[in-house]
């Protein structure tokens, strides 16, 4: 974790993180509820990519330039969260699981997808629902 946290402050010394959110800022959108399915998707993806947590170090540098970061805040903790469990390397807690387990926990790629999807999309659809009825009431 200290190491993560250490490669993120790295990259968004360097302009980095600047440079990454130039180039993903125009696809996002400029009303909340765009950016909030945009980036919650991209989130997903970029997960499977790094692994949920240094994703989520890196993304902190973008949330407070969406049109709604209390939105974003509340949906960067959703997407990247759900989105640990779509494959094995999507979060550290799979493969340490995965690798403990051995032989006897011996998942293959594609069930873990299968069930990885399930475990992901269904309540992202839901807790996204939720976040944008509660951002319509308030």
């Amino acid at each position: 974790m200290l190491r993560a946290l250490a490669i993120a402050n790295v990259v968004a010394q360097a302009g980095i993180a600047e440079r990454i959110h130039g180039v993903i800022a125009p696809f996002l959108g400029h009303d909340a509820t765009q950016q909030t399915l945009r980036f919650g998707f991209f989130t997903v993806a970029a997960c499977q990519l790094v692994s949920n947590v240094p994703f989520v170090l890196l993304a902190a540098h973008w949330v407070p330039k969406l049109a709604d970061p209390h939105l974003g805040w509340l949906s960067l903790a959703l997407f990247s969260t759900l989105a640990g469990n779509l494959t094995p390397v999507a979060s550290v807690a799979n493969l340490i699981v995965l690798e403990l387990a051995g032989d006897k926990g011996e998942i293959p790629f594609l069930r873990f997808l299968w069930l990885g999807a399930l475990c992901t999309f269904i309540p992202l659809a839901l807790g996204l629902g939720w976040l944008l009825c509660e951002r319509m009431i308030r």
